[in-house]
């Protein structure tokens, strides 16, 4: 039996939707839970894993809206990890297509992020549309979420911010922020 602990941003209290991020592992659990506090409570799921690999248990059928990102966690010279490795690193289209899954999610929704181990891309990912959903000049605030919300610290994946930054033109803004933010 495994045993995790998450920490969910609560919705109830908050102008913005409820945030859990997870590895894909405890991702598994979750949603595979039947408790109503759990996966089933769910109104979204953004799954982030390497090309070709496997969704967690209860992804596939899970009746929340389900997004899946495909990319490698590579956050510098992604050129040349591309060219030399194969790596697949963060692109604009999988920012854009993240916030426009997501567009419409409210307070009243319960958001799931995660990716291998819930650190890096997943975090990034909250952190993205927490941003997008709070405002410019909220960068700040959408990182103490996002660092609520994880279950294991959080890393974001500093390429999928700066793309981010320059989508929703915030000028250096969520980078800044992320540059700052204690580790």
């Amino acid at each position: 039996m495994v045993h995790f602990s998450y920490y969910a941003v609560p919705a109830m209290s908050n102008p913005f939707p409820t945030i859990v991020i997870m590895s894909r592992a405890e991702a598994g659990h979750y949603l595979m839970s039947t408790r109503p506090e759990k996966g089933r409570s769910l109104t979204y799921i953004v799954s982030i894993g390497e090309p070709g690999s496997k969704v967690p248990a209860g992804f596939i059928g899970h009746p929340a809206r389900r997004l899946r990102l495909e990319f490698d966690d590579v956050e510098m010279n992604p050129e040349a990890a591309q060219a030399r490795f194969g790596y697949l690193p963060p692109q604009p289209e999988h920012i854009e297509r993240l916030l426009r899954f997501l567009a419409a999610a409210g307070p009243e929704d319960k958001v799931l992020f995660h990716c291998q181990a819930g650190i890096s891309r997943s975090t990034a990912a909250s952190y993205i549309f927490m941003c997008s959903y709070l405002g410019p000049g909220q960068e700040p605030e959408a990182l103490r979420i996002t660092d609520y919300a994880s279950t294991r610290g959080i890393w974001p994946n500093s390429l999928m911010v700066k793309i981010a930054d320059r989508m929703l033109e915030r000028n250096g803004a969520m980078v800044d922020t992320l540059e700052r933010w204690p580790t």
